[in-house]
């Protein structure tokens, strides 16, 4: 992977031991739930691609500051 490349695989992401492997073990079982947060530009949503890429399930985004109600986010699921 090059310098300003998107990651395309879980392997090539720059995370800390430890988170890389959490990852790897959710990618490796059944995760029905995962949150993932922090500061902006921190990778969150490549990561959660990413794993569920390697997880071979559907990336449904719900941007919660435009679905500002139960009603929007349960018509985004």
């Amino acid at each position: 992977m090059r310098l300003n490349e998107t990651p395309t695989s879980l392997d090539e992401l720059a995370l800390v031991p430890v988170v890389r492997h959490a990852l790897q073990t959710f990618s490796e079982g059944d995760c029905p739930n995962l949150l993932f947060y922090g500061d902006t530009g921190t990778g969150k949503s490549t990561s959660a691609a990413l794993l569920l890429h390697q997880m071979d399930k559907e990336v449904i985004h719900v941007d919660a500051t435009v679905a500002d109600t139960k009603v929007a986010l349960s018509g985004a699921l």
